[in-house]
């Protein structure tokens, strides 16, 4: 699921032509890099941008009759080109990047760990709206097996922790369970069962979720 959002650096994709894809994905990278191709925040930025889209017009020319791009993308025509790649990101940086702006490869190799992160948690978030979860990030959730609750079973927090609050709850909000964990350097780990609900502040960030074991429950 994450090579669906890879590319999107810094917001959706705005461009509906062959030329702006690449040429959108190149400056993001620019900017996100810290690259000297940005987009125009200054004057002799302009002609990064213009030598860029100087390529790819060349490329749209040259692919004008259909070839072999990437891996097993066809491209014939604008068209097919977004409906191909544009939901395919991380084909579509690496055509970007042998195309339109090499010069922004080192730039990639950078972000592209913090990018798939961040992929990773957009898709899980948008999986879990329609799905009950088995990761999640701190918040009050009902325990159960529909979509937008979370599922029982034992879940853990990687460490070391601290300042960190959970609580297990009755249906009718009476406290089970709860603990401020002040100082947990090897993680800490709760079960949870079904009609419960559970709450977390100041357990998870990005990389750290409440995450149950496939042979949990």
């Amino acid at each position: 699921m994450a090579s669906r959002y890879e590319a999107r650096l810094a917001g959706s994709y705005d461009a509906d032509t062959l030329e702006e894809l690449p040429v959108y994905v190149c400056v993001t990278l620019a900017v996100n890099g810290g690259q000297p191709l940005s987009w125009p925040y200054e004057d002799q930025v302009k002609g990064d941008v213009a030598t860029v889209m100087s390529r790819a017009d060349d490329y749209a020319t040259q692919t004008s009759a259909g070839v072999k791009v990437y891996a097993d993308h066809t491209v014939r025509d604008d068209a097919e080109y977004i409906d191909r790649l544009a939901m395919d990101d991380t084909a579509l940086v690496q055509l970007s990047l042998e195309h339109f702006c090499p010069e922004m490869t080192a730039a990639w190799k950078t972000l592209q760990p913090a990018v798939h992160a961040a992929a990773t948690r957009a898709a899980e978030d948008e999986y879990n709206q329609t799905h009950p979860a088995k990761r999640f990030p701190d918040g009050r959730y009902t325990v159960g097996t529909k979509a937008g609750m979370v599922l029982p079973g034992t879940y853990r927090l990687k460490g070391p922790l601290a300042d960190c609050y959970w609580e297990r709850s009755t249906p009718s909000g009476e406290s089970i369970e709860k603990n401020f964990v002040t100082n947990a350097p090897s993680g800490v780990t709760v079960t949870i069962r079904a009609g419960e609900g559970f709450t977390s502040r100041g357990c998870t960030n990005d990389d750290n979720r409440w995450t149950r074991p496939s042979s949990s429950g």
